[in-house]
């Protein structure tokens, strides 16, 4: 994978919104960062946090 600016950016993203998620969320983005981009996770977790929210 390439290691952009972007790419950085959301991992950063990514790690400050897992700390507000439940426990079984933080385990599934911890499972799939070998085979998923940041970018993909961050997706993920920003739906998760809209549903959750609801």
């Amino acid at each position: 994978m390439a290691n952009t600016r972007q790419h950085q950016v959301h991992e950063q993203k990514l790690e400050q919104l897992v700390k507000s998620m439940p426990f079984y969320i933080v385990e599934y983005v911890d499972n799939k960062l070998d085979t998923r981009s940041p970018s993909t996770l961050l997706n993920y977790v920003l739906d998760y946090k809209l549903f959750l929210e609801w």
